[in-house]
C-alpha cells in the first residue's frame, strides 16, 4: 500500500518534475513552484481516475476504504494546485489558451458538483443551496456520483492536452515523455478495461428477500467462481426497471463455505427505500470482493458491532462456526431490536460451541441502553492484549474509540473501515 501511494502521487510526478527541472532554461522561483505543482496535479488526477476504477487487483494493494481518504486528500491537492497555476498564468500576462478555459470550467464545475455529491463540514452550504432549487438531478446521489467520475476522466485528458499546448513535451528528455503519455495511456486503458470487465461480471437471481423491522435481508445465488472473505463487501447493482444503473457496496452477511450470498441492507436513502419492490427471480449484478475488515493470525479478536455494522461481525462469527476449529474471541452486538439481529440462533450456537468465544447482545428495545465503558469493563478483562474490529455508524464509532483509549487501548489496536468523511 505505502509503495502503491508513493509510486503513484509521490515517486513518479517527482522524476517527472526533476527532469523538466533540468530541461528547461527558465526560471525564477515563482516558476518552479508552478510547474511543481502543476506536474504533481496531473498525476494526482490521474491517481483518482485509477482508484475509481473499483478493480479488485488494486484493493489488495491498497483497501478500498483507503483509497477513499487518499482520493479525498488529493482532490485537496487539485483544489489548490489548479487555481494557483490558472492565477500565476493570469496575472503574468500568458496568452490563455481554449484548452485553459475549458480545465478551468471543468474545474469549476465538477468541484461545484462534488461538493453537491459528498457534504462537506467547510463547504455544506453549496449542498444546502443546491437542494433549494429543487432540480431532480443535483439531489440524485447517482447522477452526482457519475458526474464526479466523469469529472475526473475529463479533466485528465484536458490537462493532458493543456500540457502540450504549453510545449512543455516538446523540449523535456525522451524518458520524460513517456511519463506524460505512458501513465495517462495506461489508466485510461484501466478504466476501458473496468467497463469491459463490467459487462462479464456475475449475475445472480434472488433466492428470498425478508424484512426485519427497517432492515432487509436478501439471499441471493453464488457463483461458483466467486470468492470473498467473510468481513469484505460487494458492489451490487440491481437489473430492475425503475431501480437506478448506479451501483451500491453492502458487506456480506454469509460467510465464505456458505452455498448462497447473503447481505443485510439497512433502509436509509433514496436507493435503500426502493429495495422493498425486490422479489425473488430479480437479477443483480457483483463487482467483489473488497475490504479488508478481517483480523490476522495470531490475535486476541474483540468484534464491535452496531446497527447494520452487524453485519460483517456476523459474517465473521460464522466463518468461525463453519471452519469448525473457532478462534477464542469477544464480540459485542448493539441493535435496536430483537429481529435486526440476523443469525441470532447460529450465533448462540458459536458461542455453546466454543468456550473461548464469548458473544454480548445489547437490544435497545429490551435492555434501554448502548455501549458504555462500564458495559465494556464489565466484560473485557485485559482490554490492551486485544486487538479491536469496529463496524458502526461514525458517531458510535466516535464514541467507542473514545471508551477503548480510556481503557488503554492503543489506536494501533482498533481497526475500523472508513467510508464517511
Amino acid at each position: 500500500m505505502t509503495i502503491l501511494l508513493a509510486g503513484l502521487y509521490g515517486l513518479l510526478p517527482l522524476v517527472q518534475y526533476l527532469f523538466l527541472l533540468f530541461s528547461t532554461p527558465f526560471w525564477e522561483a515563482i516558476d518552479a513552484i508552478n510547474y511543481f505543482m502543476s506536474v504533481f496535479a496531473f498525476y494526482w488526477i490521474l491517481g483518482n481516475v485509477l482508484l475509481g476504477a473499483k478493480l479488485p487487483f488494486l484493493q489488495k494493494l491498497l483497501p478500498y476504504d483507503k483509497a477513499i481518504q487518499w482520493h479525498i486528500l488529493a482532490s485537496i491537492g487539485i483544489l489548490f494546485y489548479i487555481p494557483f497555476h490558472g492565477a500565476i498564468k493570469i496575472f503574468s500576462g500568458y496568452w490563455i489558451t481554449a484548452s485553459s478555459w475549458i480545465l478551468l470550467g471543468l474545474f469549476l464545475g465538477g468541484g461545484i458538483l462534488s461538493m453537491v455529491w459528498v457534504r462537506t463540514k467547510l463547504f455544506g452550504f453549496i449542498q444546502d443551496i443546491a437542494h433549494k432549487w429543487n432540480i431532480k438531478a443535483l439531489k440524485s446521489y447517482d447522477i452526482l456520483k457519475l458526474a464526479h467520475y466523469l469529472f475526473f476522466i475529463s479533466l485528465a485528458s484536458v490537462m493532458l492536452i493543456h500540457v502540450r499546448e504549453a510545449g512543455v513535451i516538446d523540449f523535456v528528455h525522451p524518458v520524460s515523455r513517456v511519463l506524460w503519455y505512458g501513465p495517462y495511456a495506461l489508466v485510461m486503458g484501466l478504466w476501458v478495461y473496468s467497463k469491459v470487465r463490467w459487462l462479464f461480471l456475475p449475475k445472480v437471481k434472488i433466492v428470498s428477500i425478508e424484512k426485519k423491522k427497517s432492515l432487509y435481508h436478501i439471499k441471493m445465488e453464488k457463483p461458483k467462481s466467486f470468492r470473498y472473505k467473510a468481513g469484505q463487501f460487494g458492489f451490487y447493482q440491481i437489473l430492475k426497471k425503475g431501480f437506478p444503473r448506479e451501483v451500491h457496496p453492502f458487506s456480506f452477511l454469509s460467510e465464505p463455505q456458505s452455498d448462497h450470498l447473503e447481505i443485510g441492507v439497512k433502509e436509509l436513502g433514496d436507493f435503500t427505500s426502493k429495495i422493498s419492490k425486490l422479489v425473488p427471480g430479480d437479477i443483480i449484478r457483483i463487482n467483489g470482493s473488497y475490504g479488508a475488515f478481517f483480523p490476522k493470525k495470531n490475535q486476541n479478536i474483540c468484534y464491535i458491532g452496531s446497527g447494520i455494522g452487524i453485519v460483517p461481525v456476523v459474517s465473521l462469527l460464522q466463518n468461525e462456526l463453519a471452519k469448525d476449529i473457532p478462534v477464542p474471541s469477544l464480540a459485542f452486538l448493539s441493535v435496536q431490536s430483537q429481529e435486526e439481529l440476523l443469525y441470532s440462533e447460529e450465533i448462540d450456537e458459536l458461542e455453546r460451541k466454543s468456550e473461548e468465544t464469548r458473544i454480548y447482545k445489547l437490544i435497545y428495545e429490551r435492555d434501554k441502553s448502548y455501549f458504555t465503558k462500564e458495559y465494556f469493563e464489565q466484560h473485557i478483562d485485559s482490554p490492551s492484549h486485544y486487538h479491536y474490529y469496529l463496524c458502526s455508524s461514525p458517531l458510535v464509532r466516535k464514541i467507542v474509540i473514545k471508551i477503548l483509549n480510556q481503557m488503554g487501548v492503543k489506536n494501533s489496536h482498533i481497526h475500523f473501515e472508513n467510508f464517511a468523511f
